[in-house]
């Protein structure tokens, strides 16, 4: 009995901690990989979202972080280059982002680009920027319980 306790929290630990696991022992073995800081990437939060929460993103939260708080926010709406091409741009940008906020609402799953944006930003979480995404859900969105993201962040 005790033996499958142990089994079990053994596992529990290496589920949840499975990029830092893999942190150190590249670094056991010599390859040494190092986690960017945040003063190496252009913007410090890519707010991503749909138009149906632009008031609340473009004033709101955006004079919370960026005026009160001082981090330089990239939202879609104020420093998107007209006529980019839209899946390059979000690359580049979340690229050169410390942490990525995605907003998911009935607008953004509603979206084109849901589906290629969200897997974009689990494909962003590595070695080196391990926590980067954060999500803030709409209360009124029901979110089915068998969507699995394979990341071990979310």
């Amino acid at each position: 009995m005790s033996v499958l306790v142990v089994a079990m929290l053994v596992s529990f630990v290496f589920v949840k901690n499975k990029l830092k696991i893999k942190l150190i022992l590249l670094r056991m073995i010599g390859r040494y990989v190092k986690a960017k800081k945040r003063e190496e990437f252009l913007y410090d939060l890519c707010v991503l979202y749909a138009d149906d929460v632009y008031q609340w993103v473009c004033h709101t939260l955006r004079d919370e972080l960026e005026v009160r708080r001082g981090l330089k926010l990239y939202l879609c709406d104020r420093d998107e280059v007209l006529g980019a091409d839209k899946p390059t741009e979000l690359y580049n940008t979340m690229d050169s982002s410390w942490k990525v906020v995605l907003i998911l609402t009935h607008g953004f799953l509603a979206s084109d680009f849901s589906s290629s944006t969200m897997s974009m930003c689990l494909s962003f979480i590595t070695l080196t920027t391990p926590n980067r995404l954060n999500l803030i859900v709409d209360v009124n969105l029901k979110i089915p319980t068998n969507i699995h993201f394979r990341s071990g962040v979310c």
